[in-house]
């Protein structure tokens, strides 16, 4: 690596194929060979559509990075959701922190650190470290479980870590934000089909704060500094949500943890998480809180 490689904040993804020696004994080497090259494929799917990158593929795994540590764990929970249908099972690993990149590869404490807690991992689980917890979904609190601190090589203390088993993410069931039909679908608010009218700007308000989103326009909102319209409210992740102006439409995007309330003028309350919503007419967007059972206060919304 070169002295200039500077060091950038990631989240680490881990993902390995377990008991890989009993299917290439029970399948023969080219059927298993096939069948994990398979499931690799399309783990590496859920890691795209959640805007992260497959760094490498090694033996039975893959090694993945995000910006977002948002997108990193719900990557995780999509494999678990997902592979079982390829009746194999994957552990999966998270940590996050500083790495280096030199030619497409990562390299750093971080990395090493992501790759020890994924050899830890238990068949059919995901092994977080704690740094990783602030981005779990809210409704996972009651399933993320403390397993006792484990000694890491080069580390002076021990990692605390928490474990997420597949088996608890099936037990939501259907109609949770883990089913199939609940998963990244784009949603239309009643009587805003998606040929309507077309919005030439959006007007947003935020107490004394407002500002226009032009046609073309995207806008993040979130806790970070650089986010387009920050928020600092302990409800509210750091990248929570954007908006982005596409094909006529102002399109809001759920990208956080507890997910975003959208509520449309004189229309049911709609609650997106990791999901998409045009947003047409005027109403109010809540971040990380129901607006029913909290005074979280609201961004006003209205296409002119």
């Amino acid at each position: 690596m070169k002295d200039s490689d500077q060091t950038e904040q990631r989240s680490i993804l881990f993902a390995d194929v377990v008991r890989s020696t009993e299917l290439y004994e029970r399948l023969g080497d080219l059927e298993a060979k096939n069948r994990i090259a398979a499931c690799l494929e399309r783990l590496g799917q859920h890691v795209t559509s959640h805007g992260g990158r497959v760094v490498k593929s090694m033996g039975d795994g893959i090694l993945c990075a995000f910006v977002e540590g948002e997108s990193a764990v719900w990557t995780a929970i999509s494999m678990a959701a997902r592979v079982q249908s390829d009746q194999l099972e994957i552990s999966v690993g998270l940590h996050c922190g500083p790495v280096v990149e030199d030619k497409g590869d990562l390299f750093g404490d971080t990395v090493n650190t992501a790759s020890r807690i994924a050899e830890l991992a238990k068949p059919s689980e995901i092994l977080l470290s704690d740094g990783m917890a602030e981005h779990l979904p809210g409704f996972m609190g009651d399933i993320a479980r403390h397993v006792p601190p484990v000694e890491v090589k080069g580390k002076k203390e021990p990692l605390a870590l928490l474990a997420i088993q597949f088996a608890e993410l099936a037990h939501l069931g259907e109609g949770s934000p883990l089913d199939d039909e609940n998963i990244g679908k784009t949603l239309v608010a009643q009587g805003d089909p998606v040929m309507g009218t077309t919005a030439h700007c959006l007007d947003l308000e935020y107490g004394s704060r407002r500002l226009r989103l032009e046609r073309g326009g995207k806008l993040t909102i979130g806790r970070d500094p650089e986010s387009g319209m920050r928020i600092s409210n302990a409800c509210v992740s750091r990248h929570h949500a954007r908006i982005n102006h596409h094909q006529g439409k102002f399109v809001l995007e759920d990208t956080s943890s507890n997910g975003t309330f959208l509520v449309p003028h004189m229309q049911s309350k709609i609650h997106l998480l990791r999901e998409k919503a045009i947003l047409h007419g005027n109403g109010l967007i809540y971040l990380g809180a129901d607006p029913d059972k909290s005074t979280t206060q609201p961004i006003r919304y209205e296409d002119v």
